[in-house]
């Protein structure tokens, strides 16, 4: 969008807000429509939420007004909460759709490796550097040989520090023999999937939260040949989530 437009769109989104917030209750639907529009018209970047929440943390409580039947604080965290999850509810159905499509890719790219090998890596290899998801694929045994830029980012490494190193070492010392029974019970297909939601460790040694959907490669004979694990940043949401209970138990006391 050009300057002019994105300032009448979010104007138009803030006076939503602004008459969701001023009648005899909050008008959370309103509120959960305007998050959603905001992951459709593209504002998704790792500040956008935060920001968003700066901006109408400040200025709302003169829009809640005082003759409401509820405290302004209330009135204002409802809106907020329904805002916050329309935008998170948005934006996984815009990464399940890509991851979904992802997995697609890979799939056909795979298959067709067998039959032409050299236009199936070009293939994979344009789906695997663009994916907007965190992709690392492993050998049965854990091994990482292959990660994308989206992981990289994600885990702030290179492909050379991750290549060769344990799956399970991007787990904290904690949590590594529960990652490690997964893995073994997804390559001896006791689960057919792995999806799970867990904090892993950066190369800086800050933590990242990110969920992991796991699938298995198999041979012509189904034997695990490769695990691809795909890593989703969640840590925003992660945030969030905290801070709209960490101010729910202490703004409502």
């Amino acid at each position: 969008m050009p300057a002019g437009e994105v300032l009448d769109y979010v104007e138009d989104l803030t006076q939503q807000l602004v008459a969701a917030l001023s009648g005899s209750s909050v008008d959370t639907d309103a509120a959960y429509q305007v998050g959603g529009r905001l992951v459709t018209a593209g504002f998704t970047g790792t500040e956008s939420l935060a920001r968003t929440f700066d901006v109408l943390g400040n200025a709302l409580p003169a829009a809640a007004g005082d003759t409401a039947a509820d405290p302004p604080c209330a009135r204002i965290i409802e809106l907020l909460a329904a805002l916050a999850s329309g935008y998170t509810w948005a934006l996984r159905s815009q990464v399940v759709a890509e991851e979904r499509e992802v997995s697609r890719a890979l799939s056909l790219a795979w298959q067709d490796l067998e039959r032409n090998l050299r236009t199936s890596e070009a293939r994979f290899r344009e789906v695997f550097d663009a994916s907007p998801v965190g992709i690392a694929i492993s050998e049965p045994g854990g091994r990482i040989i292959q990660t994308n830029r989206s992981l990289d980012d994600i885990l702030g490494s290179s492909r050379s520090e991750m290549v060769g190193r344990e799956l399970t070492e991007l787990f904290s010392p904690g949590d590594r023999p529960i990652a490690e029974e997964h893995h073994r019970s997804l390559v001896t297909g006791t689960d057919p999937r792995l999806r799970v939601r867990v904090a892993l460790r950066r190369v800086d040694g800050e933590t990242v939260w990110v969920y992991l959907d796991g699938v298995v490669l198999r041979d012509a004979e189904q034997a695990p040949r490769q695990v691809v694990t795909m890593v989703e940043d969640i840590t925003n949401m992660q945030l969030l989530e905290q801070r709209l209970k960490h101010q729910t138990l202490h703004d409502l006391q």
